[in-house]
């Protein structure tokens, strides 16, 4: 398995070493996104709701936000992030390959860092893809990384959308459309998914921001049980 760069090796984005190999490929179906090169509108995709949250701020938590990477950081897990960050700039609906990018890159000896994990969390905000996050998630847990606020109000974001897409039949491939009571079992079932998120930010100390409050409430008054879920909220 590769090892990480000596310091002396270790150099800022785009300025890689005389010498020095590249780290291994991507999988072909990780990458294929990036086919998109620089013409991609990022405008038409940007969402005021999502950088609310994005842009949050707590004093107790000043720095958590910030994705930087120590100037020490290995130039392999410069680019890895790199790609991460060119998704998260997307305007696409085609789904994009996170996780499997995460995994890969521990597979070639990269150990993914908390700002790899915030990169990906935000972009399964930006695409509305619960699933994902909640695997994310679960994955910081496998390499021992704390979780913040921004974690989990990206997931509770990517829960809403979601739910925001199907109801409006924009999104008609998560659900079968036509199918009120499927679509109001998947609704419940996600409510249920983002009210645990929620639920854990809580126990681990954090106060989400207003947009995810909205979010929440959102969802709640979709939920069997509206009142208890709103007063869980509104407790804050």
């Amino acid at each position: 398995m590769r090892r990480f760069a000596s310091n002396k090796d270790r150099v800022q984005p785009k300025q890689p070493a005389a010498g020095r190999a590249k780290p291994a490929a991507v999988p072909a179906v990780a990458l294929d996104p990036l086919e998109q090169g620089d013409d991609v509108d990022d405008d038409e995709f940007a969402s005021d709701d999502v950088e609310d949250i994005f842009n949050y701020d707590d004093s107790k938590m000043s720095d958590e936000y910030e994705y930087k990477e120590p100037p020490t950081a290995s130039q392999e897990l410069l680019e890895y992030n790199q790609v991460l960050e060119k998704w998260l700039g997307m305007n696409t609906q085609d789904h994009l390959p996170v996780l499997e990018l995460l995994q890969h890159m521990n597979t070639q000896g990269v150990r993914p860092t908390r700002s790899s994990f915030e990169l990906a969390l935000r972009i399964c905000a930006k695409h509305a893809d619960p699933v994902m996050a909640r695997e994310v998630l679960k994955l910081m847990d496998t390499f021992e990384l704390p979780r913040i606020g921004i974690d989990y109000m990206c997931a509770i974001t990517a829960h809403a959308d979601r739910v925001d897409r199907v109801r409006r039949g924009e999104d008609t491939t998560t659900v079968p459309s036509g199918n009120p009571s499927a679509i109001d079992a998947w609704t419940r079932e996600t409510i249920d998914n983002a009210f645990s998120v929620y639920d854990e930010l809580r126990m681990r100390g954090f106060v989400p921001n207003v947009t995810t409050c909205i979010k929440l409430l959102s969802l709640a008054s979709l939920a069997i049980d509206v009142e208890e879920r709103q007063a869980k909220v509104r407790a804050l």
